[in-house]
């Protein structure tokens, strides 16, 4: 309530009538204890308006929200669930059936190199066998069906390193290619 007894300006708020409204209203002054003067849009003022009471547009809610059983959500979690288990086994499928691959290359190569050194050595036998016969044949003491033999020993033992050199070559390409190495091996690359 604004006070016509004050200063212009001035606001009197009734905490207990002031002894100038008092007056006017024809009762009697309080003391002067329980007057309050507020200068509009001071800190007393902003006070005085929120816990006077005087603009009662107060609002309080609660607002609660409780799932209530959402089967749809809940299935479809569980599809996802079930679609990341499957897709975990399948990629450790793969990587085991990788692994094993590369192993089985890894032991082919070993195979290969080991059936080209058998090679290599049945060649020279084939060659000092060759050469044994024909001094012998040179000698008199054999015949030329034997040296003929020797030499069809000769080269099938030239025949099978070369096959199996032609094997030790397709293994080593077969294990850079399960390994990823190949196109680097060959000095390709990519871009």
């Amino acid at each position: 309530m604004i006070c016509k007894s004050r200063a212009p300006g001035t606001v009197c708020f009734r905490i207990s009538s002031c002894s100038a409204c008092t007056a006017r209203r024809g009762g009697a002054a309080t003391s002067s204890s329980a007057k309050m003067s507020v200068t509009p849009g001071s800190l007393g003022d902003a006070f005085s308006q929120m816990f006077g009471f005087g603009f009662p547009i107060y609002q309080f809610g609660l607002q609660l929200r409780l799932p209530i059983r959402n089967r749809a959500a809940a299935a479809d979690m569980a599809d996802a669930l079930v679609t990341k288990k499957r897709d975990t086994l399948a990629v450790r499928s793969v990587e085991q059936s990788v692994r094993l691959d590369v192993l089985n290359a890894v032991t082919q190569v070993e195979s290969s190199k080991a059936s080209v050194k058998l090679a290599q050595v049945a060649l020279d036998f084939g060659r000092k066998y060759l050469e044994a016969e024909q001094k012998k044949y040179e000698l008199g003491t054999s015949q030329i069906y034997f040296v003929l033999q020797a030499q069809q020993s000769l080269v099938n033992a030239e025949s099978a390193l070369v096959q199996n050199s032609i094997g030790y070559k397709r293994s080593v390409l077969d294990l850079l290619r399960r390994t990823g190495e190949l196109l680097d091996a060959r000095g390709i690359s990519l871009q």
